[in-house]
């Protein structure tokens, strides 16, 4: 994997797979800094460290 992008995810769908992006040395959104996540998910962004900028500028737009 290079990069990921998911506009909403619910947390027991991502949570362990941002754990091992992080992991292996990649980075990932803070998915828990909103503060509602269990109730309604949220934006889901995992990336090697190199790719990780560029895909948060698409996104951002």
């Amino acid at each position: 994997m290079i990069g990921y992008f998911e506009p909403h995810m619910n947390v027991w769908d991502c949570a362990a797979g941002m754990l091992l992006i992080e992991e292996a040395g990649g980075r990932a959104i803070n998915f828990f800094a909103n503060q509602d996540y269990l109730r309604n998910g949220g934006l889901v962004v995992g990336a090697t460290k190199g790719v990780y900028p560029a895909l948060m500028a698409i996104i951002e737009g």
